[in-house]
């Protein structure tokens, strides 16, 4: 989400991911302060793709809203486009689960192909009775980050003059910020303080206590591998984001974060999803859900795809979802989800930054200038 220095109007998702999306149509973007710029545009240096590929073989299709029997459905869909392992993207809601189905969550399934890719996306599309939308799932990456733990070399306060903006406020534990990403190193010195607690969890009992679908989540969950009690992921791209937004400040230790409190008093709630797990990549839909249904203010997210103009049209469903049910009584008309434009250096249409429900935040000098590394267009908030 430019360069940090820790180590800690609508348009309708494409049919066909392989194909260009509909040009973006954007509103004017005045209202975002120049800090959130900041806090979601130090991670933007985009790593290198793990993979060449563009496109997985994983597909995802939404059903008609008309269907009334789902998994009749689903089975003949499974069948004429030769399908495997065929499940809903996102799971049981629990308490929650009545909203998911007035957003149309529950129509969302996710599949593997045992044939071609290409003709099992050309059978679910010509089901336009039953399919609403289909589409073959973009690989994703991270946004890779340099490592500079000393507070001095924190250029980007000083250019944003954030000690006066601390001076009135440090932020507040009661905003939370969900950092959907590699996860977080829990034993980090300078991300001690300022950690998103579920109150409604028992941690390590193996219990859903608080009936929202997820067990042990008591700092968050790791979707990429499927647990609430290990939220480290691959690599610590995720604790030097999390440091970004909200390393302990204050505390003669580290770095400041960039809303990361005082000496006396704490700064943001940093809720952490894991998507890039140690044993797979994924869930970037789910988290977007959990986020918005657990009272986060804020969605960052440093990770876009390998290649521009692919997109997942649930991820797009899931940033509707947290902009209109997120934000804790936080924000006022529901959450802020906030992308990196990417650093391939094009003006392209790189997902999902450039969606129009996205924050797209790229990257600047120290004088606010373009960097020569940013993806950059009308569509870059």
């Amino acid at each position: 989400l430019a360069r940090g220095s820790m180590s800690a109007g609508q348009t309708a998702p494409c049919s066909h991911a392989a194909s260009p999306c509909p040009q973006r149509v954007r509103t004017a973007t005045a209202r975002i302060p120049r800090c959130l710029w900041l806090v979601v545009s130090l991670c933007t240096r985009q790593a290198e793709a793990s993979k060449d590929e563009v496109l997985t073989k994983e597909i995802v299709f939404k059903l008609q809203e008309s269907i009334s029997g789902p998994e009749e459905a689903v089975h003949q869909l499974s069948t004429e486009a030769s399908l495997v392992g065929v499940k809903r993207v996102h799971g049981h809601g629990g308490r929650f689960e009545e909203r998911h189905l007035q957003h149309g969550l529950h129509l969302w399934y996710t599949a593997k192909t045992s044939g071609l890719t290409s003709s099992a996306l050309k059978i679910l599309q010509s089901h336009t009775s039953l399919v609403s939308t289909a589409a073959v799932v973009p690989a994703a990456r991270l946004a890779a980050v340099p490592d500079d733990p000393r507070y001095s070399e924190q250029r980007h306060h000083q250019a944003l003059e954030m000690e006066s903006a601390w001076a009135i406020t440090g932020g507040a534990a009661n905003v939370v910020v969900a950092i959907i990403d590699t996860g977080v190193d829990m034993n980090h010195p300078d991300l001690r303080r300022n950690q998103w607690i579920n109150a409604g969890e028992v941690c390590g009992n193996g219990i859903d206590d608080d009936n929202n679908g997820y067990v042990d989540d008591c700092r968050g969950y790791n979707f990429a591998d499927g647990t609430g009690t290990s939220l480290e992921g691959d690599g610590n791209h995720g604790s030097h984001c999390a440091g970004i937004v909200g390393a302990d400040t204050g505390n003669g230790v580290g770095v400041a974060g960039t809303a990361g409190g005082s000496k006396s008093s704490a700064g943001v709630s940093l809720m952490h999803l894991t998507v890039f797990g140690n044993t797979g990549t994924g869930g970037f839909a789910k988290a977007l859900v959990y986020a918005a249904d657990m009272g986060a203010a804020v969605a960052s997210n440093s990770w876009g795809y390998t290649s521009p103009g692919v997109s997942d049209p649930s991820v797009l469903d899931a940033i509707d979802y947290f902009n209109a049910d997120g934000g804790g009584g936080r924000t006022a008309g529901g959450g802020l989800t906030v992308f990196a434009a990417g650093n391939d250096g094009t003006n392209d249409e790189w997902y999902p930054a450039f969606y129009s429900g996205a924050v797209a935040v790229a990257a600047t000098d120290d004088n606010f200038h373009r960097a020569s590394f940013t993806n950059y267009g009308a569509w870059v908030d």
